[in-house]
């Protein structure tokens, strides 16, 4: 009799009586399809359930906080199969605005490096303070008494890169230009210049006679084989004549005979 409430009783009813019902063959599970690592590897897959498995990885991704690299050539394999801005979007967790500026604009991803706390971290403050005394200050040294008075374990390239990043550096000196009244002063400098290669050998010397007017700069030169005191005459009557004057006064600057 078939009971409609109880519908394997009486499957079981109409069995024979010396049969037994046979164990039911386990069901074999189906491999699970390898999930992409970006949606480049979906995409080169084909597969059939490609949409399915976009979906599952994309919902894997909406808690990336930037743009990453990866996530950047995903953008532009999309863009490639001939998805919108909004489809991008949707199938990233992006805005459409977003993707359009990564794609229009040549936006790059940001990256952002997580800090790793530092074994000179607590020792920043005491460097800064002996920097602060003493700026020529040696990093070998910073470092000996670190190690030696507070127990730092750390390397003595740490030290280094910290010491030389937060030294104080000295203000450049500025040179203040003299100037004087017109025709009142006038400096006068020697300078050794290459010496001259005969074609025997020998070298001869050679110097150069300077005078530079203190108002206009204006200067004359003039190439000599001596610093005696009749050439530095002579080049005073020469320059003298370059001038059309004589100024009221000289200023020898580090003169030698």
């Amino acid at each position: 009799v078939y009971n409609q409430q109880r519908p394997h009783e009486a499957l079981q009813f109409a069995l024979p009586i010396d049969a037994t019902p046979q164990p039911r063959p386990p069901r074999t599970q189906p491999r699970p399809h390898p999930q992409p690592k970006n949606l480049s590897q979906l995409l080169d897959a084909g597969q059939s359930d490609a949409t399915l498995r976009l979906a599952a990885w994309v919902s894997s991704s909406l808690g990336v906080a930037v743009i990453s690299e990866e996530e950047l050539m995903d953008v532009r394999a999309l863009a490639r199969q001939g998805y919108g801005y909004a489809e991008i979007g949707r199938l990233l967790g992006r805005d459409w605005r977003t993707v359009k500026r990564y794609l229009e604009d040549g936006a790059q991803p940001v990256y952002r490096r997580r800090r790793v706390p530092s074994k000179l971290d607590e020792f920043k403050p005491l460097i800064d303070q002996w920097l602060a005394a003493e700026p020529r200050l040696l990093a070998t040294r910073v470092h000996q008494d670190l190690v030696r008075d507070y127990g730092f374990t750390g390397s003595y390239n740490t030290v280094r890169r910290y010491t030389e990043r937060t030294r104080p550096r000295p203000e450049p000196r500025t040179s203040e230009r003299f100037e004087t009244a017109a025709g009142h002063q006038a400096q006068i400098d020697w300078s050794h210049e290459q010496p001259i290669r005969t074609l025997s050998g020998l070298e001869l010397p050679l110097f150069c006679f300077h005078m530079v007017l203190g108002h206009s700069r204006d200067s004359f030169c003039a190439l000599t084989g001596s610093q005696d005191l009749v050439t530095f005459w002579a080049c005073h009557r020469a320059a003298f004549a370059h001038f059309g004057g004589v100024p009221f006064s000289m200023r020898l600057d580090m003169y030698r005979r």
